[in-house]
């Protein structure tokens, strides 16, 4: 097992309870918690580890990775290749990045999509890690890119194992860039359909829905899931 898989085991094996009803507020389901190996940090590196010396530097020796999400990112095979750091807290915006392998396409929820891809030759991208758990009750074949961008690796990776692509990025100007760009360049190349959101939906805060997860908390499962399901018909 490489340090990186050992590390995000252990990570998962400490989810305190507190950060299990973080996970549950924002539509992450205990099967899911298990699914992607969702982890928790809070400074204390765990025991056991064989770390090598550029990822104790990067994490200041666990200093940096403060009460914190883990997220395992997969390659398509499944292999751990990434972790997401994400604060536990929502008002602490932000997260970091650590990959020891970018030679091939590694993103969060990529080997736990790659069955149903394999099965149905259907994708469904999104951007954030916390949209991909409500969206999965959709989809099993979302993946999350981390970003607003969809790279040429994963698009060659795509071209292999799938012929139908859904797109549904966040509803604001960086998603809208990233959306049109992908249709432009990527979209003739698969039967492409992007995903719209509700027109006037808001959170309880009065703010305007942008993003999966947003749909998700302001909806609930039933809802979303009717909803999205009509347009990916």
């Amino acid at each position: 097992m490489l340090w990186i898989e050992d590390f995000a085991a252990r990570c998962h094996e400490q989810l305190p309870e507190h950060v299990r009803e973080a996970l549950w507020c924002r539509g992450v389901t205990d099967e899911q918690m298990s699914q992607y190996g969702v982890g928790y940090m809070d400074e204390d590196l765990p025991l056991g580890v064989d770390y090598p010396p550029n990822f104790l530097e990067w994490a200041g020796g666990g200093s940096k990775l403060k009460d914190c999400f883990v997220l395992p990112l997969t390659s398509m095979l499944g292999e751990v290749r990434g972790l997401q750091f994400r604060a536990v807290s929502r008002q602490q915006k932000g997260y970091m990045d650590f990959f020891i392998d970018r030679s091939q396409s590694v993103l969060f929820g990529l080997g736990q999509a790659a069955p149903a891809i394999w099965e149905t030759r259907k994708v469904c991208l999104i951007e954030g890690a916390f949209d991909l758990f409500p969206m999965q009750r959709v989809a099993p074949y979302v993946v999350s890119m981390l970003t607003a961008r969809v790279s040429d690796q994963l698009v060659r990776a795509l071209l292999r194992v799938a012929s139908q692509v859904y797109v549904f990025f966040d509803d604001d100007a960086a998603g809208h860039r990233g959306r049109d760009k992908f249709v432009k360049y990527h979209g003739f190349r698969f039967e492409t359909t992007v995903l719209d959101y509700p027109i006037g939906v808001v959170l309880s805060n009065g703010v305007r829905v942008k993003d999966p997860a947003d749909l998700w908390e302001a909806w609930g499962d039933d809802r979303m899931v009717s909803f999205l399901q009509a347009q990916m018909r």
